[in-house]
């Protein structure tokens, strides 16, 4: 053990003069917390900061009183022996990922079936209940076996958290195979999070068509004021300005259509000549079609459904609901905490 510790070690204290300096960083909070690591970075809203036990945390940027580095080549005690602390955080990160791999496998060959299936469900189910929901979010999100999907589908109906919700609420639109889909939106029904439809929202204003329509069927099972924004846009979008419209597929031909005489000469001769009229003829065929508006129907029955108002495909009622109901209702929705918001406490915590 020792022999393998010194040399996981001395690789990752050979990465330090990759990585970047051996010194550490202190960041002390307004709690009076001070928290170290490494790699501390600004990001939209606060910092990222790799912590001692090898994640990566999000500190919100009024929460961060001072940052300092600490003297290069600073020792800390870890098991048993002294390390940079950039080498102890790249050990434990290397360990962690041999450990993301290792429930991934596990996960695989439960979903497989087979002599071992048995012993890798027991060995998956014996992990933290927080272990287990971040690898089947993972599988759910990453896998390439359609049946490992299905499985963790079905495993994340057990977690009342924000992150199954939302890996749930992907797969249910985003999934390439139609029983993950129904998996998903399976548990979903099951677990009834008030927050599932927010999840959905982002998907109305994609560019492929088919997410669109699955986003928006979605959240007529799980309606939220928050999308009705995003509904208005997106039939903006798609809206096609009628109900009729053709196409013409043809060629255009040119010919002699008939001859007209010019004269011409000088003082002592005349001369007529015959000068062609060049006329064009069109060829072709011309389709008059019938603009199917699906998609619109859609998503008018989705703000139906979500407002408990019945205006059809009267823009002029659409808006003065707006005006006067429908952004007081939707003001009120973002005062409330969205789903996939970070929590105000505690600041630093491993994300």
């Amino acid at each position: 053990m020792n022999a393998m510790l010194g040399k996981t070690l001395a690789w990752a204290a050979a990465a330090v003069f990759v990585a970047g300096p051996v010194s550490a960083d202190w960041v002390t909070l307004k709690d009076g917390r001070r928290v170290r690591g490494i790699d501390y970075r600004p990001c939209p809203k606060g910092h990222l900061f790799t912590v001692e036990d090898g994640r990566i945390a999000f500190i919100k940027a009024d929460q961060v009183v001072s940052h300092e580095k600490s003297p290069p080549g600073e020792k800390v005690e870890f098991r048993g022996a002294q390390a940079t602390l950039r080498a102890k955080i790249n050990a434990l990160r290397k360990e962690r990922e041999a450990y993301h791999a290792e429930m991934r496998d596990a996960i695989a060959a439960w979903a497989r079936g087979g002599k071992n299936a048995e012993e890798r469900r027991a060995f998956v189910m014996a992990q933290a209940a927080a272990e287990q929901e971040l690898h089947f979010g993972r599988t759910l999100a990453e896998s390439r076996l359609t049946t490992a999907r299905r499985l963790a589908a079905r495993e994340l109906e057990r977690f009342r958290t924000d992150h199954a919700t939302g890996a749930l609420a992907v797969a249910m639109i985003a999934d390439k195979d139609a029983d993950v889909r129904a998996s998903a939106l399976a548990a979903l029904e099951k677990r009834r999070d008030p927050k599932t439809g927010e999840h959905c929202i982002p998907y109305l204003l994609s560019a492929d068509k088919d997410l669109r329509i699955r986003s928006s069927m979605a959240l007529q099972a799980f309606p939220t004021i928050r999308a009705v924004p995003s509904l208005f846009l997106t039939i903006h979008k798609i809206w096609t300005g009628g109900q009729r419209s053709y196409f013409f597929q043809g060629a255009m031909r040119a010919y002699i259509g008939d001859y007209e005489l010019v004269s011409g000469g000088t003082a002592y001769t005349l001369t007529e000549a015959a000068d062609p009229i060049v006329r064009f003829s069109e060829t072709g065929v011309v389709l008059d079609v019938k603009i199917a508006r699906s998609e619109e129907t859609i998503h008018i029955q989705t703000l139906e459904t979500i407002t408990g108002r019945s205006f059809g495909k009267d823009a002029g009622k659409w808006r003065e609901w707006w005006k006067t109901a429908g952004e007081a209702e939707f003001a009120r929705a973002l005062a409330a905490p969205k789903a996939g918001a970070r929590p105000e406490t505690p600041p630093g915590a491993p994300q």
